[in-house]
């Protein structure tokens, strides 16, 4: 029964990796102009009319490419650590609280505090629990694998 927990807890991160990086992919290749999307011109837009405010009290001001790119790669590291998790892996649980320490760091970087704290309060508490089940699921003396 804990293993399958396990399973639909890491189910459900693969689902989430791959709905953000479908989402920020979406913006790069609008960006790109390899597609043209009106939503993503509008989410674009939005982003251009945010950021310059946001970047004035940011710690590290970032120009959009590499706000998108900073976003890619914290879908990415979600992903990896959603598959490692679905493996049974350490590894993996380390990669999802990875992305949640890159998440973190966008919120401290920019001095703000919205809704989104509370999902990374419950996506936290999920992958503690994870964590703890793969752990579980493991023999003494071979955590590490």
């Amino acid at each position: 029964m804990k293993r399958v927990a396990a399973i639909l807890l890491a189910i459900g991160f693969l689902l989430y990796a791959l709905m953000r990086l479908s989402g920020i992919g979406l913006l790069i290749a609008t960006v790109m102009g390899g597609i043209d999307s009106a939503s993503a011109k509008d989410a674009l837009d939005l982003m251009q009319d945010k950021l310059p405010g946001m970047n004035e009290s940011a710690v590290v001001p970032l120009p959009m490419p590499a706000y998108l790119t900073y976003s890619f790669v914290m879908g990415v590291v979600l992903l990896v650590g959603a598959i490692g998790a679905l493996m049974n892996k350490v590894w993996g649980v380390i990669g999802i609280f990875g992305y949640y320490v890159l998440f973190a760091l966008m919120f401290l970087n920019y001095g703000t505090a919205n809704a989104k704290l509370l999902h990374l309060g419950i996506g936290i508490v999920l992958a503690a629990i994870l964590a703890l089940l793969v752990l579980k699921s493991k023999p003494r003396g071979t955590q590490g694998a």
